[in-house]
């Protein structure tokens, strides 16, 4: 049986996002539009079942769901794995104002001295185009909303790891996580659709961190193949992060959490998104 400690109750349901059916996605999130409510009480149902850990992205409505948690007094019993940035909303924008436009629009969420200390280096790095600076400004703004929570990890979007990756940026990856433990207090992590690539790059160069990734029964998402990803399962000696056990929803909990235990992992976490209380009973069935 899968403990119930090692399960993360995730966003995604709550906010239409589903990685293999947009119209599924889009049904569920008019279930929870502008019901911040509705959401607080799954999240409720989930702690008063031992689920603490919530992970989510920094999109837009992450801040209004906060301050509903601080509300509800919910937030000083969770712990937040936040994956950042929430890329769609940049992708999203960025034919409209370009990337410029984009993190000056970010800009102007924060305070006035911090939009000074990002304006300042807006004139630097984009001269320069300094990647450390322009992901120390990211993280600082991206963060913004999640200053009252208690940040368990912050996990870098694959959509980034994943440049960084095949562009071998080394020194990016250990900036990351300097600066995340260091300014940010907390642990760091990156999140990867190329588990084997990633594992083995981090061998190289003695990072052990944390990496979230795919991994299900039917092999969804899991790159470069469901055979290759599960030996190198075996032999890292990163903590994994499990997601779309349920592949997004195609597969019953029951053979999604055996898969889990058939894997034999040691040192890992899994991401359960649901967003009603019988799903959650279901799953925590399953569990001990």
């Amino acid at each position: 049986m899968l403990e119930k400690s090692k399960l993360i109750l995730g966003h995604n349901s709550f906010f239409g996002i589903n990685h293999a059916d947009y119209d599924k996605g889009k049904y569920t999130s008019e279930q929870f539009i502008n019901n911040y409510k509705k959401i607080i009480e799954v999240i409720d149902f989930a702690n008063s079942n031992e689920i603490n850990n919530f992970m989510i992205s920094t999109l837009d409505e992450s801040k209004f769901l906060i301050d509903e948690l601080e509300k509800s007094d919910l937030l000083k019993k969770m712990s937040f794995y936040i994956l950042l940035p929430y890329i769609n909303k940049y992708v999203r924008k960025s034919n409209e104002i370009g990337l410029i436009g984009i993190i000056k629009e970010q800009l102007a969420k924060a305070s006035l001295s911090k939009n000074l200390k990002h304006s300042v280096n807006l004139s630097t790095y984009f001269l320069n185009f300094d990647f450390k600076k322009i992901l120390s400004s990211l993280v600082d703004i991206e963060l913004q909303s999640f200053e009252k929570v208690n940040k368990k990890i912050v996990i870098l979007h694959d959509a980034l790891t994943d440049i960084l990756l095949s562009l071998k940026k080394v020194e990016i990856f250990e900036f990351f996580i300097e600066l995340v433990e260091k300014k940010h207090k907390c642990q760091a992590g990156f999140a990867t659709k190329n588990f084997v690539n990633l594992d083995n790059l981090f061998k190289k160069i003695n990072i052990n961190t944390t990496i979230l990734t795919h991994a299900n029964h039917i092999g969804f998402n899991m790159n470069p193949g469901k055979i290759e990803v599960e030996n190198s399962f075996k032999k890292t000696t990163n903590k994994i992060i499990l997601m779309s056990v349920l592949a997004s929803g195609y597969l019953k909990p029951e053979i999604a959490l055996k898969y889990v235990k058939n894997l034999e992992l040691h040192d890992y976490e899994v991401v359960i998104g649901s967003s009603k209380k019988e799903h959650i009973s279901e799953i925590i069935s399953l569990s001990s």
